[in-house]
């Protein structure tokens, strides 16, 4: 290598540091996403909280704490992608009109805010996001769905399918942003196709092919479940959500008993006839 080849050389290896020096985001920058992200947090965080305190002026004036323009200005300080801000807007105003309009019922006002939440936390920590957490009763209403099919029964179904058809809501937006649009579309295809045979699926054919091929999307959503540490920071979250765990709970339990009340009736009445 020649003296001026080699000056060249060195020439563009120091422009070539001092551009990815430029790159890097400085401490000020750092700090400012770090804030912004902590202050979404709390608003949604604290939003979450009332909305299942069934506080809703509260409520509307967490998150109306963030006015259009203040919310755009905010979310510019978290660096996120076009696909992911549209995201976290869309759910924001899903939030925000879920607790200002009188004629939603409590329990898709909590799901919409619970969206929300889950996003927030979906985009700010995406390694380990909190949405996963609701695999178990992800899966709870999973079986009660499946068990109404299986016992025939019409009417419960469609109690067990509305109840299903939140929590698979509740979490699209958090799946889009943390797995892909690809996994969050074919679930909801899925979902479509149950929901437009909802008045003849218990007694359709295919009934159960179509609940295998969403047990295992689902399944390939949540992943092999490993223990790990959450952080104490969601336990609330969990808490919070167990309400919802706590309806399907005690649907799975009331049919449980009406079975068994069944039961009993018919060995009364056969030990009667003999």
């Amino acid at each position: 290598m020649t003296y001026g080849q080699t000056k060249l050389f060195v020439m563009a290896l120091c422009i070539g540091v001092l551009l990815s020096i430029g790159w890097q985001p400085t401490h000020a920058q750092v700090e400012a996403n770090t804030q912004a992200w902590k202050d979404l947090s709390t608003i949604a965080d604290r939003a979450l909280k009332e909305t299942q305190q069934k506080e809703y002026e509260k409520a509307k004036e967490t998150l109306l704490y963030l006015s259009e323009d203040a919310f755009t200005e905010h979310t510019s300080q978290l660096k996120l992608s076009m696909d992911d801000m549209y995201l976290l807007s869309m759910s924001y105003k899903d939030a925000k009109q879920a607790v200002t309009q009188a004629a939603m019922d409590d329990q898709q006002r909590y799901i919409e805010v619970a969206k929300f939440r889950l996003l927030v936390d979906a985009l700010q920590r995406p390694e380990r996001p909190l949405w996963m957490e609701t695999a178990n009763s992800m899966y709870e209403a999973f079986d009660t769905l499946k068990s109404t099919v299986e016992q025939q029964e019409a009417r419960d179904f469609q109690r067990a399918l509305n109840h299903f058809l939140l929590l698979c809501e509740m979490i699209r937006p958090s799946v889009q942003a943390t797995v892909s649009q690809e996994a969050a579309e074919k679930l909801q295809s899925q979902l479509v196709m149950l929901e437009r045979q909802r008045h003849v699926f218990v007694e359709s054919k295919e009934s159960h092919a179509i609940l295998e091929t969403i047990q295992q999307t689902l399944r390939e959503l949540y992943g092999e479940t490993t223990e790990d540490e959450t952080d104490p920071s969601f336990y609330w979250v969990l808490f919070t959500l167990g309400g919802i765990v706590f309806l399907t709970l005690f649907y799975t339990a009331w049919r449980k008993y009406r079975g068994e009340q069944r039961e009993r009736k018919r060995t009364h009445q056969q030990n009667q006839d003999h």
